[in-house]
């Protein structure tokens, strides 16, 4: 009986030592992003085999396998539209008791929103049946995303750092990632500020009093300067085609002819704003500039062009802000373009000489919305978060008290004439 024993547990021991770690399939996978971005390293022959090798002696560790294999290649997926990512599970191989792995790594910008976010996913079978499951995901923060987020190296390093968390061989890693030797600069600036809950006082059809901190809007309205109008006709727009005639039963075709004259209209409004934080007065004059172009029907589309269409409709809608900021002696410019009453705008900056930040607007998850002011190396300087709801504003701590009021200046301004039209 004990000599059976010995032999059963020699058995078991060489079973033991002979397993091996299969890593059927590893993906890599890219969604709603540019390549010149996040270039496909893994078809890199050098990146590859890295890519490879770290992550089957990393799961054969986890395992104690004295034995690993590797596929031949990391399937690399662009996709288009709004395509899923497609996780390989593991394949039936190798010897009974050996392990088979599959790892997906998953980079895509978010569902709404211009957030980054990597997921990896592992699974691991063994006789069959799934003995590990799980799947991590975080932002990605670079501040250099005019250029490549990765290199070769920082790629490799950032992969297994998110493939040892997913199988929790290491503590969980902030959510917010930061790439290379970057800084978060969200997060430098909530630590050097206090969020100040903006009160609005919206006025649906002309300038907002907004308030935040120690500051409030003491005036704001248009100024007796005359509005300027101007409207310029760019052409016309011809089309004939065909549609179902219904009313006659007969099921024949109609001829419908449609004519359209284009109209660009502009509209300028000039505007004033004084801003108090208690012992100083910060004044605001700036310029609002409408410009819509717009489809009119013609006489002759009126007569003979389909009736169940407007008479006019709206093809662009934009508004630009332009105006300097008074404090003490020091008088600053700013430029806000193409803001849409939603509170979304396409650039703007706040400019004393040589001194220039930069405004940026950021569409985060849900209906959270951010307009960042920055330095030219992408240092925030101060941030509006707001939704359709509520607002906080923050401004870092111990900029220069004229500095500061320009720029709770301007964005009194970006508030108040959020529904000027």
């Amino acid at each position: 009986m004990r000599l059976a024993s010995i032999i059963l547990l020699c058995h078991l021991l060489g079973t033991t030592a002979a397993q091996t770690l299969h890593l059927t399939s590893v993906q890599h996978e890219l969604r709603w992003l540019f390549e010149g971005a996040f270039p496909p390293l893994v078809n890199n022959q050098t990146v590859r085999d890295s890519v490879l090798q770290t992550a089957a002696r990393t799961l054969a560790a986890k395992y104690g396998a004295a034995n690993y294999t590797i596929p031949d290649k990391i399937d690399y997926r662009l996709i288009a539209m709004f395509g899923k990512p497609k996780f390989k599970t593991p394949e039936e191989k190798g010897s009974e008791g050996d392990y088979q792995a599959a790892v997906l790594s998953f980079i895509t910008r978010a569902t709404t929103g211009l957030d980054v976010l990597w997921s990896m996913k592992v699974e691991v079978k063994q006789k069959g049946k799934t003995v590990f499951s799980k799947e991590v995901t975080h932002q990605l923060l670079s501040y250099e995303a005019t250029s490549p987020w990765f290199d070769e190296e920082s790629f490799v390093s950032n992969f297994s750092k998110l493939l040892e968390e997913a199988l929790e061989l290491t503590p969980p890693l902030a959510y917010k990632m930061v790439l290379g030797n970057g800084i978060d600069y969200a997060e430098l600036l909530k630590q050097n500020s206090e969020p100040w809950d903006v009160s609005k006082k919206s006025n649906p059809l002309g300038f907002g009093m907004p308030s935040f901190g120690p500051y409030a809007t003491v005036l704001a309205e248009k100024m007796d300067s005359a509005v300027v109008r101007t409207e310029t006709k760019l052409g016309k727009e011809t089309s004939i085609g065909t549609r179902d005639n219904f009313t006659s039963g007969s099921g024949n075709s109609l001829l419908v002819f449609n004519q359209y004259k284009i109209v660009d209209r502009s509209k300028t409004k000039f505007g004033e704003l004084l801003l108090s934080n208690g012992t100083d007065t910060t004044r605001s004059v700036f310029a609002v500039g409408i410009l819509q172009r717009e489809a009119r029907k013609t006489v002759l589309g009126h007569l003979f062009g389909d009736q169940n269409e407007s008479s006019s409709s709206t093809l662009s809608y934009n508004r630009h802000i332009a105006g300097s900021i008074s404090t003490d002696t020091l008088d600053w410019e700013f430029n806000i373009s193409g803001y849409d009453q939603s509170g979304a705008f396409r650039r703007g900056y706040l400019a004393l000489g040589q001194e220039e930040y930069l405004l940026e607007y950021k569409q985060g998850t849900g209906f959270k919305r951010e307009a960042i002011l920055k330095t030219g190396s992408g240092e925030y300087v101060a941030n509006l978060e707001f939704t359709f709801s509520d607002a906080n504003l923050r401004i870092r701590k111990k900029l220069d008290p004229m500095t500061e009021q320009a720029i709770a200046a301007f964005y009194a301004v970006l508030l108040s004439v959020k529904n000027v039209q």
